[in-house]
């Protein structure tokens, strides 16, 4: 039988990054904490902390927003159990323009990975840690970054 917190994180990668837009709110829902908050570094340098389902849903919007053809995909299956799950991931599909300074062509394909921790309680995800290579990501997309 799966571990509980597992399977809560394996439907976040597979079920709630493939989801059409109008299913992500229930979905996201369903998974996360009215008062989950996510930690997240961005490209700025800053911390970005969110919390509740709709931080999930800002997440899988605006990570997909620019590209098509999105897969997220574990790399191995998650580890953890209890009140902790962790998981190593590839994010891939193709860039279809629209981010400011990017010198990759629309229609580029890319990849890159990440790792996610989530501390999960009374069948919920509760605190979400993501980080991402997003030097490869940079690189790929060609992207000129201020100082």
């Amino acid at each position: 039988m799966t571990d509980p917190a597992i399977a809560l994180y394996t439907r976040f990668i597979e079920e709630l990054w493939h989801a059409p837009d109008d299913r992500l709110e229930s979905i996201a829902a369903e998974l996360a904490a009215p008062g989950m908050v996510v930690h997240q570094d961005r490209t700025d340098g800053q911390e970005s902390d969110r919390t509740g389902p709709g931080a999930l849903v800002e997440i899988v919007r605006s990570g997909r927003g620019p590209f098509s053809n999105v897969r997220v995909d574990l790399d191995v299956p998650p580890v953890g159990g209890g009140d902790v799950v962790a998981g190593r991931w590839t994010f891939s599909g193709v860039y279809e323009g629209g981010i400011p300074g990017a010198g990759a062509a629309p229609g580029t394909p890319f990849t890159f990975g990440g790792l996610d921790l989530f501390r999960v309680a009374d069948g919920r995800l509760t605190e979400y840690w993501v980080t991402s290579d997003t030097a490869a990501l940079v690189t790929q997309l060609k992207l000129d970054l201020p100082a």
